[in-house]
């Protein structure tokens, strides 16, 4: 590109951005420097101009819906030129400075002063290329009538549960998208973009795929994933325009004019009406002003948009964590999970009937659980001096102290004993009752061990990855109620049999959290329970909301 047409190029941007008011005074102060410093900058500066007026007349001349070419107007415009050549005064006119560029000085420009002559020609030269203009568009639109060809933006990767309006031609996987408004009444779509990022598109929704890194949102919930070769994607309103800075957003624009920009992760920048403007990272979220444009901060809501979808599983993710209490009873860590479902000691079999009359140690020190998708093995910590073993391929742990090898009951999904001198209840830790309703919660009495296995649940629900592991833990208060003793156990946190939490508790310790961050690479997360050398009576561990927090991976 030689340096001619690179200042065309530049000019044309930032006189574009003048024209429209959109000029920030950075990009207007370099306009005016070269305008100041280069006299084909001012040249090309007065050639945009008459070509912005030619352009705004051509659409006076013609519809937008292709309405026919309006003669009339044309031949009033040329019967005004040639009066106007034929009155205009032999000397010299000056013209007034072009509006856009209001304090530029006299002696930083120089006017350019024209005759009659110079003038006519100016006028003909612009009905020209308003005629020129009005034809190129009247022949296009109405005497051939030929519709133009839409490029292809993108395509739809994915549709999940879709509800399309009577008559309207439903998208399905594999369909290119072009330029043009959509609707559909219900489901999810996923669309892939020609360069590269990605949106699932929740209903109800109105929404237009406008270019290959453009999306404007009419109404339903729209989440965007850009991956770094598509930087500077961007989501459009009637309000607002969102641009990606690398990141994923969610925008939400609700029937009633309401909307939602959220950021999940990375930056974006967020432009409203003619001069708001806020750059949002991850963790925030906002609200534009219908009225006034204005920007106003809102709660962040990490579950609000749909950030992936699977039609063949089933699965809808907003963001939930994996439940690990689930998968226990039974479940595929979403809620599908039986309460007061557990796994047999022995078989390592689903089992329900998971009271007990006092502690027993069983035969075995590992057992493999293949009822349950996700889970490896359960296994007896301390059972004797050898190393644990605590997967199925042979990891073996050495960290565990000697125990009695004892267990009460069963690891089970829930949080409530029954046993010999105590009624069935609830168990309660913090204060509080653990009631399923509101607390997910797995108990394990020590001493006992589970291992799941990640690479399990990530074929279960690809696109997904475990990130890290979250949950609240402790000893139940209500083993108070039932002996003077104070109940004593260890708690452990192990990914691939290294030790990532040993925790010694006791009842009266109350509740304490657990968040450790998981490797791309880590494969076996195991929780163990083992007792604090005062045997195992009235170990009543409990796991609160032991859940894996997941991320979205491309």
């Amino acid at each position: 590109m030689n340096p001619y047409e690179s200042l065309l190029r530049e000019m044309s941007e930032l006189v574009l951005l003048c024209l429209e008011d959109r000029i920030n005074p950075d990009q207007m102060a370099h306009l005016e420097s070269l305008l100041q410093s280069k006299p084909e900058a001012r040249q090309i500066y007065f050639q945009l101009l008459n070509v912005h007026i030619g352009m705004q007349d051509a659409d006076n001349l013609v519809g937008m819906n292709g309405q026919q070419l309006r003669t009339t107007r044309v031949n009033e415009l040329l019967h005004e030129l040639s009066r106007a050549e034929k009155t205009l005064p032999a000397e010299p006119v000056e013209l007034p400075r072009p509006p856009a560029i209001n304090d530029l000085s006299r002696d930083r420009i120089q006017l350019y002063r024209f005759g009659r002559r110079d003038l006519s020609r100016l006028l003909v030269g612009l009905a020209a290329i308003i005629v020129m203009a009005a034809t190129i568009i009247y022949f296009d639109r109405t005497l051939f009538n030929v519709p133009q060809q839409r490029p292809v933006v993108a395509r739809i990767q994915e549709t999940m549960n879709t509800v399309w309006p009577d008559g309207v031609h439903e998208l399905r996987q594999g369909d290119p998208v072009k330029p043009g408004v959509l609707d559909f009444d219900d489901g999810a779509i996923r669309i892939l973009f020609n360069d590269g990022a990605s949106a699932i598109v929740q209903g109800p929704a109105r929404f237009s795929c406008r270019t290959e890194d453009e999306i404007y949102l009419y109404r339903g919930n729209v989440f965007v994933s850009v991956p770094p070769s598509s930087v500077g994607f961007k989501v459009r309103s009637d309000r607002f325009r969102v641009v990606d800075l690398g990141t994923e957003f969610g925008v939400q624009i609700k029937p009633d004019g309401s909307n939602r920009i959220q950021m999940y992760r990375g930056k974006a920048s967020l432009i409203a009406g003619h001069s708001e403007h806020d750059i949002l990272r991850g963790g925030q979220a906002r609200k534009v002003d219908g009225q006034t444009g204005a920007i106003a901060s809102e709660i962040y809501e990490p579950e609000a948009f749909i950030q992936h979808i699977d039609s063949k599983r089933g699965i809808v993710w907003k963001g939930q964590p994996l439940d690990l209490a689930d998968i226990v009873g039974g479940g595929d860590g979403w809620g599908t999970g039986q309460y007061s479902m557990g796994i047999d000691l022995e078989t390592g079999k689903k089992r329900l009937d998971l009271s007990a009359d006092k502690t027993m140690r069983p035969s075995k020190r590992f057992i493999l659980t293949p009822d349950f998708p996700g889970i490896d093995c359960i296994f007896i910590p301390g059972f004797d001096d050898q190393p644990a073993q605590i997967s199925s391929t042979g990891l073996t742990c050495d960290v565990f102290p000697t125990t009695n090898g004892r267990v009460w009951g069963y690891l089970f999904n829930g949080a409530w004993h029954k046993g010999t001198g105590v009624p069935y209840h609830t168990h309660k830790l913090d204060g509080v009752d653990l009631d399923y309703d509101q607390y997910h919660a797995l108990k394990i009495h020590s001493n006992l061990g589970i291992s799941y296995d990640l690479k399990s649940i990530q074929l279960a629900m690809p696109g997904l990855r475990p990130v890290r592991l979250r949950a609240r833990a402790g000893l139940s208060e209500t083993a108070a109620y039932y002996t003077n003793k104070m109940p004593s156990a260890v708690f452990w946190v192990l990914l691939d049999g290294e030790v990532r939490l040993r925790r010694a508790v006791l009842m009266s310790d109350g509740g304490f959290d657990i968040d450790i961050p998981l490797l791309p690479t880590t494969r076996f997360v195991s929780l163990a329970v083992t007792d604090g050398g005062d045997g195992n009576a009235y170990d009543w561990a409990v796991f609160i909301n032991p859940n894996l927090e997941l991320e979205y991976c491309q």
